[in-house]
C-alpha cells in the first residue's frame, strides 16, 4: 500500500511537471471604442514564435479588440491569399464555435491562379503588389455563430452587428490587422464572475493534390469542414505539394485570456 502511494505521488510529481499550468494572459484595459490600427506601437505587442505573429489583447466594458502584427513575408502572404479565422471561446476551452472570418482572402480571384505556388515576391511588385492585393480584395466578413442567429452568414464591412474589421499593410512591409467585436455578441458581459475566453487564430493554406483528389471521393461538406479550421484552403500546383510554405496554415492560439475590468 506504501509503495502504492509513493507511486502516485510520483506520478503526479511528473504530471506537473511535463503539464505545467496554463499561463494566463492578462488583457488591457481600453478606454476608447475603437483604436486606430495603426497606432499600436512594437512594446505594445507580444510575439508567437511558432505562428510568427505579433498580438495586443484588449477590452472595455463593451468590446473585445484583437490586434495582429505580421512580419513574416510567408505569412502575411497565407493571410491576405487565403484568408483568416479568428475563433473565440468564451468557455475558455479552446472550442471553435463562434468566429470572424476576415479577409476572406484572394485566392479566388482571376489574378491569384498566375501565382499559386509562388514564392512571396516571385511576382515582383513587393509591396505594391501586397497593398493592391488588400485594396482590390472583398472587404465582407463571414460571422459564425455570433449573436442570437446560429451558422454562417455574411456582412458587409460597414454593418449593424458594430464589428469592425481593419487591414493595413505599412511603409516598413508589416501587415496589420484588427478585429473589435461587441462582447454581448459573444453572449458575455463583465459583470459575470468568471472572464476568461480563449482564442484561435488560423489562417488558411493550399491542399496538396492527392489530399485535393482524397477530400473529392468523401462526403459533400468535406472541403467545407476543412475550409472552416482556418482561413480556407485552396489547390497546391503539381510538384510543389512537398516544397511549399502555403501547405500548412498559421495558428495562434492564445488559450486563457483574463479580460479586466476598470478599477
Amino acid at each position: 500500500m506504501k509503495s502504492l502511494s509513493i507511486y502516485l505521488t510520483f506520478i503526479g510529481i511528473l504530471l506537473f511537471i511535463i503539464c505545467p499550468a496554463q499561463e494566463t494572459l492578462i488583457s488591457n484595459w481600453q478606454d476608447a471604442n475603437h483604436t486606430e490600427i495603426a497606432s499600436l506601437v512594437s512594446s505594445d505587442y507580444q510575439y508567437d514564435k511558432n505562428s510568427k505573429i505579433y498580438y495586443h489583447i484588449s477590452n472595455n466594458t463593451e468590446k473585445l479588440f484583437i490586434h495582429l502584427k505580421v512580419e513574416d513575408q510567408t505569412t502575411q502572404q497565407k493571410l491576405i491569399r487565403f484568408g483568416l479565422t479568428t475563433w473565440i471561446d468564451i468557455s475558455g476551452k479552446n472550442k471553435k464555435k463562434q468566429g470572424v472570418k476576415f479577409p476572406q482572402g484572394t485566392r479566388n480571384n482571376r489574378n491569384e491562379s498566375s501565382t499559386r505556388g509562388r514564392s512571396p515576391n516571385a511576382s515582383g511588385g513587393g509591396n505594391n503588389a501586397l497593398k493592391m492585393s488588400i485594396e482590390n480584395m472583398s472587404k465582407d466578413i463571414e460571422l459564425i455563430n455570433l449573436g442570437a442567429e446560429k451558422g454562417k452568414r455574411t456582412v458587409a464591412v460597414n454593418n449593424d452587428e458594430n464589428i469592425i474589421t481593419e487591414l493595413l499593410l505599412t511603409d516598413s512591409n508589416h501587415l496589420l490587422f484588427a478585429l473589435e467585436i461587441p462582447l454581448e455578441q459573444l453572449g458575455k458581459n463583465l459583470t459575470e464572475a468568471e472572464t476568461n475566453l480563449s482564442i484561435n487564430i488560423e489562417t488558411g493554406f493550399m491542399v496538396p493534390p492527392a489530399q485535393q483528389s482524397t477530400n473529392t471521393g468523401r462526403a459533400s461538406g468535406r472541403m467545407s469542414r476543412t475550409g472552416s479550421r482556418g482561413g480556407g484552403s485552396a489547390r497546391l500546383g503539381q510538384g510543389n505539394q512537398a516544397s511549399s510554405p502555403f501547405s500548412t496554415p498559421s495558428r495562434l492560439r492564445i488559450k486563457q485570456i483574463q479580460l479586466v475590468q476598470k478599477n
